[in-house]
């Protein structure tokens, strides 16, 4: 993940656990530009209605403001694989 995180081209963030978030959407989803796919139990959905992207892109936003990146993220994971050693 270290190495991932340090790709010009891949944001990477941690949302650290006791982390507070909105109440969330339980499924994943990816966007590309204005393009959201949403991943369900039992289908996938694609849409780029502006309405469903900015509520995603909303979504998407908060977890980015709650999420460590750059030397935070790397510290964190420092800690995690510590932790782990032990």
């Amino acid at each position: 993940l270290i190495t991932l995180q340090g790709l010009p081209t891949v944001r990477f963030g941690i949302i650290p656990l006791g982390a507070s978030l909105p109440a969330g959407v339980t499924h994943n989803f990816v966007m590309k530009d204005d393009t959201v796919t949403i991943e369900l139990a039992h289908a996938e959905v694609t849409t780029q209605e502006p309405g469903d992207v900015r509520l995603y892109r909303t979504y998407l936003d908060v977890l980015w403001s709650r999420a460590a990146e750059g030397d935070d993220a790397r510290a964190l994971l420092a800690r995690v694989a510590t932790h782990a050693a032990h």
